[in-house]
């Protein structure tokens, strides 16, 4: 009896080995890794004073976390000072760098007619701040408008539009001044 009960045990031992073994192989050959990816946006061609760009999600995860390129240009916050301001056009929109080379710039500025501040205001919210003037005073008709997160105050790669009566009618996207 001793020897019955080892051999059903040592067999069942046996057999549930070899099964789940088999079952134990049973891997996904497929599995991928994905690494995380800052978001970005690659902008390529004429602008022609279409500003819908502005209205596109990626556009504005590109800007918060300052991933913008427009036609091979990429837009940067480039520190030092030049007494030389390098500005160039690519297609229609003006670059403004403060060193040479046309493959990183501190701005693009881009003249747009077709957005309004209310589409504006639908896509970004309140990260869509009025900008008020050297008193504090807002004026709605004539005032600029800059992307900030209500959060860390600012986005990556700092946006200001300009507008008159509520239809945008310029862009500037990036950092003005010397770039420091």
């Amino acid at each position: 009896m001793n020897k019955t009960a080892k051999a059903i045990v040592s067999s069942t031992l046996a057999i549930g080995t070899v099964f789940g073994v088999g079952a134990s192989l049973d891997v996904n050959p497929n599995q991928d890794v994905h690494a995380a990816t800052t978001p970005y946006y690659n902008y390529k061609g004429y602008v022609n004073n279409d500003g819908s760009f502005l209205l596109n999600k990626s556009f504005k995860n590109a800007v918060k976390y300052g991933n913008v390129t427009f036609n091979g240009t990429k837009i940067v916050n480039l520190s030092g000072t030049s007494s030389k301001i390098n500005d160039f056009t690519k297609y229609d929109q003006s670059f403004s760098s403060i060193k040479p080379g046309k493959k990183q710039a501190t701005s693009v500025h881009i003249k747009v007619n077709n957005i309004t501040i209310k589409q504006l205001k639908s896509v970004y919210g309140n990260d869509l701040q009025e900008m008020r003037d050297i008193q504090g005073n807002k004026h709605p008709n004539t005032d600029s408008y800059q992307l900030k997160s209500p959060k860390t105050g600012f986005y990556h790669t700092p946006v200001t539009i300009s507008q008159k009566n509520g239809q945008v009618t310029s862009v500037t996207i990036g950092f003005d001044g010397s770039g420091a």
